[in-house]
């Protein structure tokens, strides 16, 4: 489609302007493939670099969205020749466009539910539920998504506990619940990975409801008393002038019409300082009594 000559200037101003060339595009593109070759287009295949170094260059897709597209998935970032498993690209978002819903079916190819539901309750029990919610997350090796999965389940039993709180859990576990936090390379895990199958969970318990609401507001978390961290927000001021420190984290909760949580859809941050990262780090590690 063109894509990396799909520039719009500034000086351009139109309303839906991005979503209206492509609507125009894939209509010239099916008419020409069928008078040039005789050959139906039933889909057209897309993506959007979601995670570049540059955040002027990284993308959502919205365009693609609003001109009828469908968002599948996310690419493992190996690449299309990769030789081997590792991690050598961005991920990026896959976007379909179909020309005919029975494309599948033409294919031979299984039927596929591109807007799933789940009932609430569903895979919450106990042995299951952590797995459900964060398993797959996007953390660049099966190692650290099983981690996540660990640690989700321990810091579940002593809600509002630090960690070294689950008696337990041994010092190897608690090491390797701060390495999660803190790896060798800061870019390796993002808050969106975190929360990214928990995020998509939460969707799909809301596509079950005719009705949802969600519900917005501000969280202040004070950090004053950890001198070691960085890239902190000033929260607020006591009586002296002195500042509290910490960051102010955005929620969005969606619930049914009864007010019963269906999960968090958004929970975001950013620091005051856009140098520091977005993902704030604690130095002090692990406290000398564990």
């Amino acid at each position: 489609m063109g894509l990396s000559r799909f520039l719009i200037r500034p000086c351009v101003h139109c309303t839906n302007l991005a979503s209206h060339v492509l609507a125009k595009s894939l209509k010239r593109m099916k008419e020409d493939m069928m008078q040039d070759h005789g050959i139906p287009i039933w889909v057209v295949e897309t993506f959007v670099d979601s995670e570049n170094d540059d955040p002027a260059l990284r993308y959502t897709g919205t365009c693609f969205v609003a001109a009828g597209f469908h968002d599948v998935g996310q690419t493992t970032g190996r690449g299309r020749h990769a030789k081997t498993r590792d991690r050598t690209r961005t991920l990026k978002r896959v976007f379909l466009y179909e020309f005919n819903s029975r494309w599948r079916k033409q294919l031979g190819l299984a039927p596929v539910d591109l807007y799933p539901t789940l009932e609430i309750g569903t895979g919450l029990d106990a042995q299951s539920w952590a797995h459900q919610e964060f398993g797959g997350a996007p953390l660049g090796d099966v190692r650290r998504m099983a981690s996540l999965i660990k640690m989700v389940t321990y810091l579940s039993r002593i809600p509002g506990d630090p960690i070294y709180a689950n008696l337990s859990m041994d010092k190897a576990a608690i090491r390797a619940y701060y390495r999660l936090l803190d790896p060798p390379d800061p870019t390796a895990i993002r808050p969106e990975d975190l929360v990214a199958p928990h995020r998509q969970r939460t969707i799909e318990r809301m596509r079950g409801q005719d009705r949802v609401l969600c519900l917005i507001d501000e969280t202040k978390i004070n950090y004053s008393r950890l001198a070691s961290c960085d890239g902190l927000d000033t929260i607020g001021r006591n009586q002296t002038s002195s500042e509290a420190q910490g960051v102010r984290l955005h929620g969005s909760l969606p619930v049914t019409e009864k007010g019963l949580p269906l999960g968090v859809i958004r929970c975001g941050f950013q620091p005051s300082d856009p140098e520091s990262e977005v993902w704030i780090r604690k130095k002090h590690r692990i406290p000398q009594h564990e």
